[in-house]
């Protein structure tokens, strides 16, 4: 059975482990813009700033006490851009889950947990960032209602 809970301190270890698994994921596919994962704990701060985040939520999703998967968000608003209507976003910045743990479900129960938390927090939207080589990652969030908007665009100088 899966649970899905607020992330804690304790869960650190266990999001850094998997954390690692989709930071060697994404060096492999693009090493000119990700560091290889040579060290499971080089993140632990930025985890830990995540769960402590007052504006953000980390939500982990766990199997017989050890974590598979989480979801971490931070809520922003555009209300001080003049020319966009003024909207409250939930912004997913991370949706990981173990590779022995994909497409069990997991990642469906981790997003009805930040989806029900942004409405909590009068979220008007969610939006997220998706490497275009992750065509698993991309059907799933076309499959949950997500659509393309806009596109990041790089020029490499170097």
């Amino acid at each position: 059975m899966i649970t899905v809970r607020t992330a804690t301190i304790d869960d650190l270890d266990g999001i850094c482990r998997i954390a690692d698994e989709i930071n060697t994921l994404h060096h492999e596919h693009a090493p000119q813009d990700f560091l290889p994962a040579n060290d499971v704990t080089r993140d632990r701060d930025m985890w830990q700033q995540a769960i402590e985040a007052e504006d953000g939520v980390l939500f982990v999703a766990l199997r017989d006490n050890a974590v598979i998967g989480f979801v971490s968000a931070i809520l922003i608003t555009n209300h001080h851009i003049s020319f966009l209507v003024p909207k409250r976003i939930c912004r997913i910045n991370s949706v990981v889950v173990s590779a022995t743990e994909r497409r069990s479900g997991v990642a469906t129960q981790l997003f009805a947990w930040v989806e029900s938390w942004a409405k909590s927090e009068s979220a008007d939207q969610l939006a997220l960032n998706v490497a275009n080589w992750n065509a698993g990652a991309i059907t799933f969030y076309e499959q949950n209602g997500f659509v393309d908007i806009s596109r990041t665009m790089v020029r490499r100088l170097k």
